[in-house]
């Protein structure tokens, strides 16, 4: 495979994660609300799952992800 300059790479979950915060871009989401439409509503795992996704995304878009400037969290 190609390699581009500022490629990022997503895992499956990872990028639907992303594109359903993009696409309620200055929304506050609750966690239940994450979980039904990125994991389905029969989602029956450990509710910080979406933290830990959140970390993996800050990890790899932010500059600084304890400081985070794109993704927040109320």
């Amino acid at each position: 495979p190609r390699h581009y300059k500022n490629t990022l790479y997503l895992r499956p979950r990872e990028f639907d994660l992303l594109a359903m915060l993009m696409n309620n871009r200055g929304k506050v989401l609750r966690r239940e609300q994450i979980l039904g439409e990125v994991w389905g509503y029969d989602f029956e795992g450990d509710t910080h799952t979406v933290e830990v996704h959140i970390r993996s995304l800050r990890k790899k878009i932010e500059k600084d992800p304890s400081h985070p400037h794109y993704i927040l969290t109320v």
